[in-house]
């Protein structure tokens, strides 16, 4: 029988040190970002008296009429 030879064996045990610091900078980064990210919807954009509506609030939904300008616009093609 001739023998083998058995490439070297890693370490078993984990850097339990290592899991904890890149598990922690995971979890500060997220949190900064989701800080950042809560900031710039809340504050207002422009002067900071003015607290004017933000344009997307009043977009399509509230100037839309169900179909009925196009039901309408059908009906006189017709």
């Amino acid at each position: 029988m001739s023998e083998t030879a058995t490439p070297p064996r890693e370490p078993e045990g984990l850097r339990t040190r290592r899991i904890w610091v890149v598990g922690t900078a995971t979890v500060a980064i997220t949190l900064a970002l989701t800080g950042v990210a809560w900031l710039a919807v809340r504050l207002p954009v422009g002067s900071p008296g003015a607290t004017s509506p933000s344009p997307l609030e009043h977009g399509l939904v509230e100037r839309a009429t169900g179909g009925a300008e196009a039901r309408s616009a059908g009906a006189l093609e017709l």
